[in-house]
């Protein structure tokens, strides 16, 4: 499937691609006036013309079709796969896979032919075989890496990864991936982070600053596959101390406080109230929803609708009073107490477990504190009493699942002032 021959298109050194025409916007020179063609993210082209190695793609638009039509799903979000199909149907041109080495001295070199460089989209997506083994054998690698269950890219690189990914691997014969899920892009102030602008978010210092179970959350959470998501550093502090300071780790802490329970132990759960029922059907109907909600990758909604639950139970703790419940002496306050500490400690560990996929070292330790065995934190199992009556059973309390951060006003988003209405 490859050949020597003269090869002619629009190239983006920004993109290291070749860019078929149809995908090339004109934008006006603001100096010369001039009418320029420019990639979509605002790249610019040149014109190039040389021998090269080339990959017959135009004899895989029909393989391609007919994958795409037999798995509609196999793109994420749907709008993806139907500018991945819709790029197809137009019609696909042999695909150059080498560069002259004069001109792309860095890269590997072509085997048997020192003159010409491999095309660095070929030899960058073949990683993904020889990271998973390729060739090597099942028998000797252990079980197989590839196929991938999802493999993760952003939107400006669909073409290559829904189109030249999947011919290259058919004409290997070896199996195309199970889903490819193709996200958006993260902005800075709503703008788009690049260097000539100095507003590009190094990773590395607000994993340093904020810790890995956080900056995990705020992505999650605030961040969705299909529109651009905009990050600031009010916006991702706030977020935290919010969700897991505020809600997530002050009810915990509460539910664990020595004060509430001097003697550490969980206590026996006594007849139920109507209130006890909306909050056990709450925290149950998370069961149903938030597991398929992961799969289908929108863990922002998951999120969403587990903090709203969370609110539930720091309402319901705080409408029940246990820690006045604690002090009466009458028989049934005493009950009643105990009733509401036991659901609020299974309620916390349910919760717990539901946010494990999200942020797994933060709910490990408080899953540890709480006496929940590892066999029982699956998220089939995410439910009250789903492994039996947890009464007289010890516990720790949950401190230090987040440390707030302070918001700095410079920080804070500016309000723009008030106009008076003419």
């Amino acid at each position: 499937f490859i050949f020597k021959g003269l090869h002619s298109g629009w190239y983006s050194k920004v993109d290291e691609a070749f860019i078929p025409e149809s995908q090339l916007i004109k934008q006006e020179d603001p100096v010369s006036g001039k009418v320029q063609l420019q990639t979509e993210g605002g790249h610019k082209v040149e014109w190039v013309s040389e021998e090269n190695y080339k990959f017959k793609l135009s004899q895989f638009q029909e393989p391609l079709t007919k994958w795409l039509s037999a798995n509609p799903d196999v793109i994420v979000p749907k709008d993806r796969y139907l500018d991945a199909v819709a790029e197809v149907q137009a019609g696909l041109e042999d695909l150059s896979v080498s560069r002259l080495r004069s001109k792309v001295h860095w890269a590997i070199p072509v085997p048997g032919d020192a003159a010409h460089s491999v095309y660095v989209w070929l030899d960058a997506l073949s990683v993904y075989l020889t990271g998973a083994g390729y060739p090597s054998s099942a028998e000797q690698s252990g079980a197989p890496l590839w196929p991938a269950n999802y493999q993760i890219l952003g939107k400006d690189i669909l073409r290559f990864h829904a189109i030249y990914w999947p011919a290259f691997l058919l004409a290997l014969d070896l199996p195309l991936p199970d889903k490819l899920v193709v996200h958006a892009h993260w902005t800075v102030e709503h703008r788009k982070m690049s260097k000539s602008l100095g507003n590009v978010v190094d990773p590395v210092d607000l994993l340093d600053q904020y810790g890995v179970d956080a900056v995990r959350y705020f992505l999650l959470r605030e961040g969705s596959i299909g529109d651009d998501c905009n990050y600031s550093s009010w916006q991702i502090t706030k977020c935290l101390n919010n969700d897991l300071a505020d809600s997530l780790g002050n009810l915990l802490g509460r539910c664990t406080a020595k004060s509430m329970l001097p003697d550490r132990v969980i206590p026996e759960c006594g007849a139920l109230q109507p209130e006890d029922h909306k909050l056990l059907a709450a925290i149950n109907q998370l069961n149903e929803t938030v597991p398929q909600l992961y799969a289908d990758l929108r863990f922002n909604v998951a999120l969403e609708q587990i903090f709203a639950v969370i609110h539930v139970l720091n309402k319901y703790f705080q409408d029940q009073q246990p820690w006045v419940l604690r002090k009466s002496c009458k028989r049934e306050d005493v009950k009643r107490h105990a009733t509401v500490m036991y659901l609020a400690l299974e309620g916390g560990a349910v919760l717990v477990t539901l946010l494990q996929p999200v942020i797994p070292s933060s709910a490990s330790n408080a899953l540890d504190a709480l006496r929940i065995p590892h066999s029982q934190r699956l998220l089939h199992l995410a439910k009250f009493n789903a492994c039996g009556n947890r009464a007289g059973i010890t516990f720790e309390t949950v401190s230090g699942l987040y440390k707030k951060v302070k918001v700095e006003e410079e920080d804070k988003p500016v309000k723009p002032a008030k106009t008076k209405n003419k």
